[in-house]
């Protein structure tokens, strides 16, 4: 689509999108290099983890160095700097697409099958065609590891938690669904540059993608805060209008879409057609109404990492595992088989468990491979 005619675009827009995703990765991946834990600046923690994936380089924080164990050390994670990273990348992409459309492809704006039920430009009308998808496609895959890696760690410290007797069952449960309905989320958006909003129906299933995300990504914000122990005025202020966006927002386009499919029609224009026939723009509620909802919640998912509780580390211990060829690794309790190297005591020097050098080299090396999947599956359910 340009300035309201119907023709196909040569892909010619590559050249320029990849110095933009550059550009973007490497602002933030040197933005801020030692944010406080607590209270991270916005976009703080996505230029950490970006970091991480730039320049290969650990970017939690060190408790005191190897255990005195060769190759072993400590970090400190908060599972949460990566759903709020995921957040910020996602800020950033539906923005530059928005850009990026504006730059090179600006006839869609004036004339999309989007526009014609809500009556304005949503976001997802960025992404929808060349040269923004080019950016888009990375820039979603690198959000949706953060929000996966996200479940994982949150996941665990919950359950640690719960152990501890810190937290309810209730809120074990919960945290347990909204993470499980938010990796789900993830795993569907990326559909949205997969089906064109070209015919109703594509319609449909392209903005279900994206509005599916919604309200998962608010679950998962929401369970964050019930896990918390003491939460701010401010940020329950915060959490409350971002849930009402969220939930509104998708209300308020289904009930525009359903409408304007009723007066004109499922199958009455595909623009994917040759000779396809106009159809008007007339949304039910008014488009401004819609897009200070749209708008509202786009601001909310960036501003979403200053207005998170604080909420225990994680402490983990890196260690190479020393175990004999062709047999099983065996799991070492710290508690059990203490160090024998490590005597200078002191913060970061508490033996992790790691079994010391042999004598004679056994050979390092993991468990035999398993039958087809068996990795999966014991991933999934082990």
């Amino acid at each position: 689509w340009n300035d309201g005619k119907r023709r196909r675009r040569p892909h010619t827009h590559v050249a320029p999108v990849a110095p933009a995703f550059l550009a973007t990765i490497t602002v933030l991946s040197g933005a801020v290099g030692h944010a406080r834990v607590d209270r991270r600046p916005m976009f703080a923690a996505l230029s950490s983890k970006i970091a991480l994936l730039v320049v290969v380089k650990g970017v939690h924080r060190s408790t005191g160095g190897n255990s005195g164990v060769a190759g072993a050390y400590e970090e400190l994670i908060d599972p949460v700097t990566y759903l709020k990273a995921s957040g910020e990348i996602l800020f950033l992409a539906l923005g530059g697409c928005l850009i990026i459309t504006a730059i090179w492809n600006r006839g869609i704006y004036s004339d999309n099958m989007l526009r014609d039920r809500i009556g304005y430009n949503d976001v997802c009308v960025g992404f929808d065609t060349t040269p923004a998808k080019y950016y888009a496609t990375p820039m979603f895959t690198i959000g949706i590891y953060l929000g996966i890696r996200f479940v994982w760690l949150n996941n665990e410290r919950v359950k640690m938690r719960r152990a501890a007797g810190e937290v309810s069952r209730c809120t074990y449960r919960l945290s347990g669904v909204a993470n499980f309905l938010y990796i789900i989320s993830l795993c569907l958006f990326p559909l949205t540059l997969v089906i064109p909003p070209v015919s109703p129906y594509t319609v449909w299933s392209h903005s279900g993608c994206f509005l599916q995300m919604i309200p998962t990504r608010f679950a998962a914000v929401a369970a964050v805060f019930r896990e918390a122990d003491t939460v701010r005025k401010r940020e329950w202020a915060f959490l409350a209008v971002y849930g009402f966006l969220s939930f509104a927002f998708p209300l308020l386009l289904i009930i525009d879409y359903a409408s304007y499919d009723a007066r004109y029609g499922m199958t009455a224009y595909d623009s994917s057609q040759p000779n396809a026939t106009k159809l008007p723009e007339d949304p039910l509620i008014p488009g401004a109404v819609t897009a200070v909802f749209d708008y509202s919640w786009f601001v909310c998912l960036g501003a979403t990492s200053m207005m998170m509780p604080a909420n225990p580390l994680l402490c983990t211990k890196w260690r190479l595992a020393d175990v004999e060829r062709g047999q099983n690794s065996e799991r070492v309790d710290p508690a059990e088989e203490p160090g024998e190297g490590d005597q200078s005591g002191g913060a970061g020097s508490e033996d992790c468990g790691c079994k010391k050098e042999p004598s004679e080299p056994s050979g390092r090396i993991g468990k035999r491979s398993g039958g087809l999947f068996s990795s999966l599956v014991g991933f999934l359910f082990g």
